[in-house]
């Protein structure tokens, strides 16, 4: 058990952790967490059809204004989320977005 699930036991009471997973920058904290991990790990530019830290060209919000309109949300259509992730990475990562 991670510290994290072993704290959110102990000490948030359920109203408290729904809240905590149905907030917006939850999912945005948890898109850019996966998105460093598949930046650092690409080598390259992850995200080759917009801005993205990982290309000196902006920040992740750039990257999901280019991919997804500036919603961090999922958007109709294959990818998911802001960030627009293949869902095969949603078996790596957990869920993305709500």
């Amino acid at each position: 058990m991670t510290w994290l699930k072993k704290y959110a036991t102990l000490h948030i009471t359920t109203a408290q952790h729904r809240m905590w997973y149905t907030s917006l920058s939850y999912w945005i904290k948890k898109q850019m967490w996966a998105g460093n991990i598949l930046g650092r790990e690409s080598g390259g530019d992850p995200w080759p059809n917009c801005p993205d830290p990982y290309d000196g060209g902006g920040s992740w919000q750039d990257t999901v204004n280019c991919e997804n309109g500036g919603n961090w949300y999922d958007s109709p259509g294959y990818y998911r989320c802001g960030l627009q992730f293949d869902p095969g990475w949603e078996s790596r990562f957990g869920r993305l977005c709500p």
